[in-house]
């Protein structure tokens, strides 16, 4: 009868123990998962500024009338990373996933650029994630250099 508990104790002990480490495994995935997409995110927006300086130092402007397909003509870049485009004013690209998914990206991506935001109700919207935590409004008056903020279409 004492083997019996003990054998019972040990599996209720091992069920907890593999359910913690799912657990476990599952969040640092998840967070593996963010810094990889945030690291993704800013390598290409170096490479599509890089190319951008390059082309501008070449004589041409980047205006209304810019592609991002001149930088590839140009063969400044082998060729336009994917989902990239021009928007009025900027050129970005839309972080897939969901709503929080895409926020833990943004959030990650300007904290590794050394941008934190508190929300303010006007320029900056409340992370759903967490409420102290802000992401920008894309606004032409945003500095050039925060990578990730949201597109309100000004």
């Amino acid at each position: 009868m004492p083997t019996l508990i003990i054998q019972i104790i040990a599996i209720v002990l091992i069920s907890v123990a593999s359910a913690a480490g799912t657990i476990y495994v599952s969040e640092a995935f998840t967070n593996n998962k963010i810094k990889s997409e945030s690291a993704k995110y800013a390598n290409e927006s170096s490479q599509v500024l890089g190319a951008i300086t390059s082309y501008e130092s070449k004589g041409n402007m980047v205006d209304s009338s810019f592609r991002l397909q001149h930088l590839v003509d140009e063969k400044l870049l082998k060729s336009i990373p994917e989902g990239w485009k021009e928007y009025p004013g900027m050129i970005g690209t839309t972080i897939q996933g969901s709503q929080t998914q895409k926020e833990s990206v943004c959030i990650e991506t300007n904290k590794a650029a050394g941008y934190e935001f508190t929300p303010n109700g006007v320029s900056i919207k409340e992370s759903v994630i967490d409420p102290a935590i802000g992401i920008p409004y894309c606004e032409p008056s945003l500095d050039k250099n925060v990578p990730c903020c949201i597109y309100s279409g000004y």
